[in-house]
């Protein structure tokens, strides 16, 4: 007997997270201009990809559904809350 397929519902998990702050990264302190340097293509990344994955979520079959995961915040509740500290 053949395998029919039914509708069913499918996850499909990928990498569709936001970036921390890099700017706020150790690496980052090795020139006094370097953390605002990434602190801005951090900010000019994650604003485009909230615009991308807007546009995605409009443009998709209702059956789709994105659900970001928003590193950035997480990161700095992380640094707020005492967690690691860089210096």
């Amino acid at each position: 007997m053949p395998c029919a397929l039914t509708k069913g519902v499918v996850h499909l998990c990928e990498n569709c997270c936001n970036l921390p702050d890099l700017g706020k990264f150790p690496v980052a302190n090795f020139n006094s201009q370097i953390p605002d340097i990434f602190s801005t293509l951090t900010s000019t990344h994650n604003s485009d990809f909230n615009r991308t994955i807007s546009f995605l979520d409009q443009q998709l079959s209702s059956d789709i559904n994105i659900i970001p995961l928003d590193v950035n915040s997480l990161y700095n509740r992380h640094l707020r809350s005492g967690g690691i500290q860089f210096h």
